[in-house]
């Protein structure tokens, strides 16, 4: 797929990748499963979307700017060390017995700001490995091994948590964060002469928020990633809820039910890097949210394990074609030096998650998390329909 010579650099940062995805898919698992034991509250559990998404929503940007001015290498480690530190942290208080509730929140905020800080810097690292007529089917295999991090992380989150307890699964994610930091040390760069710009930080700013703004490919991509992150995505929150009250089957359980979901999205990233020769990547993005919507409302209806995991399957795989059509849109048609800035705001589309997660967890709250994924997979058919009807320019992207 690449020349020999990008080989080496890119299956190293793969293996970082696949590390931080990892640590971060364990870290939900954890922290979902301890709040709903600490606290049994839908609503809580969309309490720590908030705290997670809010910084992603509010930094994201500024270390987009920064990921185009600074070694983005150097602050791709900095980042994974301190989740390290965090995550030693949290086992420390569970092992102690001190863990409660607020602790969780801010342990989400915190992880909130370091991917706010580490992704703008990890896909901009990932374009100075790889060579630009590669680039998309590098981001599609970049997805597809991350999205294997999603089956992994949770089913390791799940078994431990139910044999020795969620402190020895806080360990082992410190130990991932500390094996993905060693392996972007390896990434073999060389420096980039970026062009001097007059530029201010703000100015910086500016430019990639006008940017976004006045390509009507862009702007209809971050829509259509809008409507899944803010209006779709937050069915994964109430997973504990549907684990644990629904179909009854403990932390493994849960794993098993996030194991689903990231399988499908390894496939629906799998799907994207093989079709990486078709051109109509909109109409791609379009069907992708219809089949992660219906996903979502059939599992929402179910209440047997096995017609839940291949409910979670579908909306995966819709997930997963989404998340790596939009990156390498994207990465294909902004130059290297805006790469950091959109990178960042895709997050900060990540951080509208709140918009439908607390809703949902009212809904949850009054109702149960069935119905209120029942509305979250209805709400999401719609509000797909009329982008199909009302974004031309994504229906009708090439590139």
């Amino acid at each position: 797929m690449f020349p020999a010579i990008q080989v080496s650099g890119f299956r190293t940062m793969l293996q970082g990748s696949v590390g931080v995805s990892a640590a971060f898919w364990m870290q939900m698992t954890i922290e979902g499963w301890l709040i709903y034991e600490l606290t049994r509250s839908p609503l809580f559990l969309s309490m720590a979307a908030v705290c997670r998404s809010v910084p992603m929503l509010l930094l994201s940007p500024l270390a987009g700017v920064l990921a185009d001015r600074i070694d983005r290498k150097r602050m791709l480690i900095a980042t994974q060390g301190f989740a390290a530190t965090l995550a030693f942290l949290m086992a420390t208080l569970v092992f102690s017995d001190l863990i409660r509730p607020w602790h969780l929140l801010a342990s989400a905020g915190i992880m909130g700001i370091v991917i706010a800080a580490s992704v703008p810097s990890r896909y901009g690292l990932t374009a100075l490995v790889v060579p630009k007529a590669y680039l998309a089917n590098a981001t599609a295999l970049h997805a597809t091994t991350s999205g294997g991090s999603r089956i992994l992380g949770p089913q390791i989150a799940g078994m431990l948590i139910a044999a020795v307890g969620a402190g020895a699964s806080y360990l082992f994610q410190a130990a991932t964060f500390i094996w993905a930091l060693f392996n972007f040390r390896r990434v073999p760069t060389t420096p980039v002469r970026r062009p001097r710009s007059s530029e201010s930080f703000l100015q910086n700013l500016r430019s990639g928020a006008l940017m976004a703004i006045r390509d009507p490919r862009l702007r209809g991509v971050y829509l259509v990633g809008l409507l899944y992150a803010a209006f779709i995505y937050p069915y994964a929150q109430f997973l504990p809820a549907i684990a644990s009250d629904v179909l009854k089957i403990g932390a493994a359980g849960l794993g098993m039910l996030m194991a689903a979901n990231g399988i499908g999205g390894v496939v629906g990233a799998f799907i994207a890097a093989a079709a990486s020769g078709f051109r109509r990547r909109g109409l791609v993005l379009l069907a992708s949210g219809l089949t992660t919507s219906t996903g979502v409302l059939f599992f929402s209806l179910s209440n047997t394990l096995w017609l839940s995991l291949a409910c979670l399957m579908l909306a995966g795989m819709g997930g997963g074609l989404i998340i790596a059509t939009s990156s390498a849109i994207t990465q294909l048609i902004v130059p290297d030096e805006f790469r950091g800035r959109m990178s960042s705001l895709q997050l900060v589309i990540w951080g509208t998650m709140p918009v439908g997660t607390v809703p949902l967890g009212a809904i949850a709250t009054a109702a149960g998390a069935p119905t209120a994924l029942t509305v979250s997979g209805a709400v999401g058919l719609c509000l797909v329909a009329l982008a199909i009807a009302g974004l031309p320019n994504v229906r009708r992207l090439q590139c």
